[in-house]
């Protein structure tokens, strides 16, 4: 996440007209989140605020805020980690009341020169990256440091928002994100990982099993979501490891969504984890028009959202849904390589104008 353009004395001066939530949505605040697709500004904090956005997941990034080895330090900005942008996005965000949601993701060049190796490799990798997760969970989670110490003195008149939910890892039954290949197996060893440093960091944690897209590419050896939740679930001892599931549905209509539920609450049931929160950390139209993957047009996109919104609220209770995100909060420059409905997916254009989606998004909160 890039420097924020804010400064925490201009933030401060715009936290007295914050807006009132409204309460006429059932579900809570939490419930409705968008994905960061880039770096974020005053001005998204603000749209964001008026749109009723309760969580905003983000790329937590490990890469950027480790550059060296040694041991990562949870009690000062600066150091072997540079917490300094991330204090920056989780003080302004929770000044606009909107939580952050990290997913974990990434390595920095010391533990391997692809980014997507998992850190699992080696007792040192494996120590690198318990240390990292350990450091971020008690600066940012409940009682972390940075609602302690710092952002008392940034912010005196805000109430804080510590990170909940710490999502491991993003998509990794698909090849791009899992080298050389994908492994559920493998998977699980990182999980266990993970959640062990989370969990210890901090008990009220929770540890969100990374949300899987239903059918990745062959290609790419991608795995079906359901032969990949089956066989991670089924790695003894791995129930205790996280505590909700993520799960990514896109599908160009609301039954292909419904089937992808289907399957992540199938396997759930079967492997006895049906008490389980389901986090829909992905879900998204894109506003291009067709023949782009998942391209709507702007009208279609704004229609889709909301009933693919209401649709969980519907299913909230039976399915655990504890929240949706869509992705994502803003669109990208014209011809950024990401994917093919990325470009467009956003509730604002790149230059943050509203689009039907955002006007849909804040009819559904509000």
């Amino acid at each position: 996440m890039r420097r924020l353009l804010a400064a925490a004395a201009a933030v401060a001066l715009f936290a007295g007209v914050v807006p009132a939530t409204a309460s006429a949505a059932k579900a809570p605040r939490d419930f409705y989140g968008v994905v960061a697709q880039g770096g974020m500004n005053l001005t998204d904090a603000v749209m964001m605020n008026e749109a009723g956005v309760g969580t905003l997941r983000f790329h937590f990034d490990w890469r950027n805020i480790q550059t060296q080895p040694g041991r990562c330090q949870a009690t000062a900005p600066t150091g072997v980690c540079d917490w300094t942008e991330l204090d920056e996005a989780a003080g302004l965000f929770a000044v606009f009341n909107v939580r952050l949601f990290p997913y974990l993701l990434n390595v920095p060049w010391f533990i391997d020169a692809d980014s997507n190796v998992p850190p699992i490799r080696s007792k040192g990798d494996r120590e690198a990256w318990s240390d990292f997760v350990s450091a971020a969970v008690r600066r940012y989670g409940q009682g972390g440091i940075y609602w302690r110490k710092f952002f008392p003195d940034q912010f005196p008149d805000s109430k804080p928002k510590p990170v909940t939910h710490w999502e491991v890892w993003n998509e990794p039954s698909d090849g791009s994100y899992w080298k050389p290949q994908p492994n559920a197996t493998e998977y699980a060893k990182l999980l266990k990982l993970t959640g062990r440093a989370i969990h210890e960091a901090n008990e009220k944690a929770d540890v969100v099993f990374a949300g899987l897209f239903g059918t990745p590419t062959e290609d790419n050896n991608g795995i079906r979501a359901f032969n990949y939740y089956r066989k991670a679930f089924a790695v003894k001892g791995i129930g205790k490891a996280f505590d909700d599931v993520g799960v990514h549905p896109y599908g160009p209509t609301m039954k292909r969504v419904q089937t992808q539920m289907g399957w992540v609450t199938e396997e759930m049931k079967e492997a006895g984890l049906a008490d389980r929160d389901i986090w829909v950390t992905e879900l998204a139209w894109s506003s291009s028009e067709p023949p782009t993957i998942l391209g709507v047009g702007p009208e279609g996109q704004a229609k889709l959202l909301t009933t693919s919104f209401r649709y969980f609220e519907k299913m909230r209770e039976r399915w655990n849904i504890a929240g949706l995100h869509w992705y994502s909060w803003q669109d990208l420059p014209d011809g950024y390589p990401l994917c093919e409905f990325c470009e467009k997916s956003g509730l604002v254009t790149y230059g943050r104008e509203p689009k039907p989606s955002y006007y849909a998004f804040q009819a559904l909160t509000k």
